[in-house]
């Protein structure tokens, strides 16, 4: 159970129904959870939009009533602008419906949506998502989201990690790429025909540093070509090698 105690003084518990708030931002997506003592969707509703606009002044407090219980930020700014797009249309994408199958419980929940056309996706039968999920987007949920809206960039402070690690990894996607043509652009002085063969950047490396020059691409290394590619390109490395316009000489 959690208990939150609102500016005005008294004490709010919630209990019995799991009601989960799903909150969509150009970062990713968002559920919030928080449990209100009630049986009847509407008067849960009503609930959450007055404690939201009490609490809307009260970090901690809100903070602690409205619990952030998953986030997915969006693998690039294509999948974000495509998902956007999507859900102002009231259209489910696939992202959001894995997202919430992975992060809702199998028990009866309430989904508060701030789109109407969104929430009567969700619910569609064609969408596929679990039964036991209720969805409502009233109007008066406004004061809720604005709320979560004020107060998101405090909530995802904690995630801000991944978009750090996820600028190093493009960097170095960036680097190794880069590194690769390089090496395929010299490499191509020596031994043009190879890059043809074998496109892919991992894999060319892997072959250059095996046979070092076209010199190194014999019967001798057929096996372990074949290891790194399959049996046609092997046969290909070593054929073109013997008959290569490249010039003769390359150190390595």
């Amino acid at each position: 159970m959690i208990v939150c105690r609102s500016i005005l003084g008294y004490a709010v518990s919630f209990s019995f129904e799991k009601v989960y708030i799903l909150y969509e931002h150009a970062l990713g997506y968002a559920l919030f959870r928080v449990k209100i003592k009630s049986l009847v969707a509407s008067d849960v509703v009503t609930a959450l939009q007055q404690l939201a606009g009490e609490l809307l002044n009260n970090e901690e407090e809100f903070m602690n009533c409205f619990k952030l219980h998953a986030f997915v930020p969006f693998s690039s700014s294509a999948s974000a602008l495509q998902n956007c797009n999507g859900i102002s249309e009231g259209i489910v994408p696939q992202e959001l419906k894995t997202f919430i199958e992975e992060n809702l419980p199998a028990s009866d929940v309430l989904l508060c949506i701030a789109d109407r056309k969104l929430a009567e996706s969700i619910k569609a039968p064609e969408i596929g998502l679990p039964e036991n999920i209720s969805c409502s987007s009233e109007s008066i949920l406004h004061e809720v989201y604005r709320a979560l809206r004020f107060y998101f960039p405090k909530y995802i402070k904690e995630f801000s990690h991944f978009d750090e690690s996820k600028a190093q990894i493009d960097q170095l996607d960036k680097d190794v790429n880069n590194f690769c043509m390089r090496v395929k652009e010299w490499f191509s002085y020596h031994f043009p025909e190879l890059s043809k063969i074998v496109p892919d950047n991992p894999t060319f490396i892997k072959v250059v540093g095996l046979i070092r020059t076209r010199a190194g691409a014999t019967e001798e290394n057929f096996e372990a070509l074949e290891a790194l590619t399959n049996s046609q390109v092997a046969s290909d490395i070593i054929e073109s090698a013997k008959s290569s316009a490249g010039m003769l000489t390359l150190y390595l």
